[in-house]
């Protein structure tokens, strides 16, 4: 999107603006709300990039970044907050994230620090080389060049409201792709605000936190039928284009996660494997920004798995493996 680019407006004073982010998926989209009071939903990575897109978009809807009152976050991840003190120290806009984010998100960097210290063991006990989390490692640090802590003046949980005059969202708690996912709900236009928690042309990653969040897995296809039950004509995702299907979507997403299931048990077949093995087996090996990702969604597969007695774990030369029980 070049900065000349207008926000294509989805609904009557809402507005998509695509911030430039420096990840796999390209962009991220921004949400502006000028309905009584000028909010973002998400603003984006902390390079000048995104900045400068995000500023220029504001300012082809005759608004400005100091105008804008509240900042919401979908969920803590960097693409979607890292430019957000940036925007409060212009503005001086309230910032809103899910209760259970708030101190990940005031402490954004020592966060990204202790994440791989926190589940070092976990990984290595998966089987992954310590050179390949070391590389890893080395990675994350990158994130917190895009992002800035940022001081979260209002939580939100399940079944909040946020009034912005003309328009009310409802918060819709999404544990999954993080603890702290949420979409937003607008019920009287039936549009729904998704952050990562549906996409149209990704495979959301629910396993964002899984090397440390109980069942991922299972708390992902949850929330999904959280929204399914929903009456959604538009959804607005975090990245990519909007779905119009949401329930086909899900559906979708459920089939997938069951048909990975069965790919999971097929590797598993000929000998037990550690969740790194499985993890090479299903994706290849994975660029480094990517290799926890593969490790994370293969536990995820393998843990469900393991509660449905499918597979057992088993420990050998201090790794975990897997094999089949059917």
């Amino acid at each position: 999107m070049s900065t000349n680019e207008t926000p294509i407006e989805i609904s009557t004073d809402i507005f998509k603006i695509k911030v430039p982010i420096p990840f796999h998926a390209k962009y991220v989209n921004v949400y502006a709300l000028n309905t009584g009071v000028l909010s973002l939903i998400d603003v984006g990575p902390k390079t000048d990039a995104a900045f400068n897109v995000l500023n220029h978009g504001l300012e082809k809807l005759g608004l400005s970044l100091r105008e804008v009152e509240r900042i919401i976050c979908t969920h803590r991840h960097v693409d979607h907050m890292g430019l957000s003190k940036r925007v409060k120290e212009i503005s001086n806009a309230e910032t809103y994230i899910h209760e259970s984010e708030k101190e990940k998100a005031q402490n954004l960097h020592a966060e990204i620090d202790n994440y791989i210290k926190t589940v070092e063991p976990t990984i290595l006990e998966a089987g992954v080389p310590r050179q390949v989390l070391d590389m890893t490692a080395n990675y994350y640090n990158i994130l917190k060049r895009v992002s800035e802590p940022v001081e979260i003046d209002n939580t939100l949980k399940d079944g909040d409201t946020l009034d912005f005059g003309e328009v009310k969202l409802r918060v819709v708690h999404c544990p999954g792709h993080s603890e702290g996912s949420m979409c937003l709900y607008d019920e009287k236009r039936k549009l729904l605000f998704s952050g990562d928690h549906i996409l149209k042309e990704i495979t959301p990653n629910p396993f964002m936190s899984a090397l440390y969040m109980e069942a991922p897995l299972k708390t992902y296809l949850d929330s999904l039928r959280k929204i399914e039950r929903l009456d959604v004509e538009t959804v607005l995702p975090g990245h990519g284009e909007m779905i119009y299907d949401h329930r086909v979507v899900i559906q979708n997403l459920f089939r997938h996660h069951e048909a990975r299931k069965e790919v999971t048990l097929r590797i598993l077949a000929q000998r037990p494997r550690t969740p790194y093995e499985v993890s090479i087996e299903m994706f290849g090996r994975l660029p480094t920004s990517e290799t926890l990702l593969g490790l994370a969604e293969a536990a995820g597969h393998l843990e469900a798995l393991l509660s449905e007695g499918r597979v057992e774990s088993f420990k050998k030369n201090g790794l975990v493996y897997f094999r089949r029980t059917v």
